[in-house]
């Protein structure tokens, strides 16, 4: 877990790792911002066909976006990529498709709740064991609670009386 409350899948079929381009020059996949991106990496002998990128907040959130690639290469079926947010419950609020996702990390997808009840994140790029690849992970806290608006007491000054005088 990050200090600013998120996290990601780490199982024993699913790990989230982080993949450093600039180790891998022969990598014809480009991060949106070098040299790092987030891969969601299949434990053998698991695979990552239909086994989504979850991304957990500790802190619920209206807007939650990101760079998506490794996309299939040149000639082969495009992907779509599939981002689903879900509340604290797990109930799914809101889900974007945005394809193709293409092969550099440059396509950006996102979502918005104006209620504030994202609590984590789906990436999934459905039936293929090309793995999902984010970069720059955006989001935006849940606005505070307003404090309920409650009347106050208010005092009334009577203006004196006029004050009798002896004429």
């Amino acid at each position: 877990q990050a200090s600013d409350g998120v996290t990601c899948e780490d199982s024993a079929a699913n790990k989230a790792i982080i993949y450093d381009h600039s180790l891998h020059p022969e990598e014809s996949t480009d991060p949106y911002s070098a040299p790092n991106s987030v891969v969601n990496n299949a434990q053998s002998p698991n695979t990552s066909a239909n086994v989504p990128l979850v991304i957990r907040f500790a802190s619920a959130k209206t807007d939650v976006g990101l760079y998506m690639g490794n996309g299939a290469p040149v000639g082969a079926a495009a992907i779509v990529g599939v981002l689903r947010a879900f509340d604290a419950n797990g109930q799914e609020i809101c889900i974007v498709r945005n394809g193709p996702v293409p092969d550099d990390i440059t396509e950006f997808i996102g979502v918005h709740d104006p209620a504030g009840r994202i609590a984590s994140i789906t990436l999934d790029y459905g039936n293929t064991t090309i793995a999902e690849v984010i970069d720059v992970l955006v989001y935006a806290p849940a606005p505070a609670a307003r404090p309920t608006a409650t009347a106050t007491p208010t005092s009334t000054t009577v203006a004196p009386s006029p004050t009798p005088t002896i004429t």
